[in-house]
C-alpha cells in the first residue's frame, strides 16, 4: 500500500507539467503574434528615417534632386509597415468579423508566418530600400552602377519568394 506522499507526488508532477504545457503555448501564441506587432513599429522607424534622411540629405544636395530619394520612404512604408500592420491587425479584425476566440484567429494567424516567408519579405524590402537609396545617392551625384540594378533585381526576387511562401503556405 503506498503511502499518502507516493500519492500526492504523481499527481503534483501531472499538475506541473500541464502548467508548463499552457504556459509554453501561451509563450508561443505571444511571440508569433508580437512578431508582427515588433515589424510594424520596426518598419515605422524605419519609414520615419528614410524621410528624414532624404530631406536631410537633399537640403545639402545643391539643389539637385532625384525621384529615388525624393520619394525613398515608400519602400518600407508600402512594402513594410503596410503588411506588417494588416498581419498584425488580422487576428482582431478576424475576431470581430465572424465572432471567433482569440484562440482560433491566433491559431489562424500562425499558420501563415513560416521563417521563410518572413525572412524572404524582409530582405527584399531592405535590398529594395538600399537599391532606391544607392539610386537616389547615384543620380544626384551624376554617377551610375549597374551593382544597383542587381541588388534591385535580387530584392524583387526576395520579395516574390516571400510572397509565394505565404500564399503556397500548408
Amino acid at each position: 500500500m503506498m503511502n499518502t506522499y507516493e500519492q500526492k507526488i504523481p499527481a503534483l508532477y501531472d499538475a506541473r507539467q500541464d502548467y508548463q504545457d499552457e504556459n509554453m503555448e501561451l509563450d508561443k501564441k505571444y511571440c508569433e503574434v508580437s512578431v508582427e506587432r515588433r515589424a510594424a513599429i520596426a518598419y515605422a522607424a524605419i519609414t520615419i528615417f528614410c524621410f528624414v534622411f532624404a530631406k536631410v540629405y537633399l537640403r545639402f544636395s545643391h539643389g539637385v534632386t532625384s525621384p529615388y530619394m525624393t520619394y525613398l520612404f515608400i519602400a518600407p512604408l508600402a512594402l513594410g509597415w503596410l503588411p506588417s500592420l494588416a498581419m498584425w491587425l488580422a487576428p482582431r479584425l478576424r475576431r470581430g468579423v465572424r465572432g471567433a476566440s482569440a484562440d482560433e484567429s491566433a491559431a489562424d494567424h500562425m499558420d501563415h508566418n513560416s521563417p521563410v516567408c518572413r525572412n524572404a519579405w524582409h530582405s527584399g524590402v531592405a535590398a529594395v530600400t538600399v537599391s532606391a537609396l544607392l539610386r537616389g545617392i547615384f543620380e544626384i551625384a551624376g554617377t551610375a552602377s549597374p551593382l544597383q540594378s542587381y541588388l534591385m533585381g535580387a530584392g524583387i526576387a526576395m520579395l516574390l519568394v516571400g510572397a509565394a511562401a505565404y500564399l503556397l503556405r500548408k
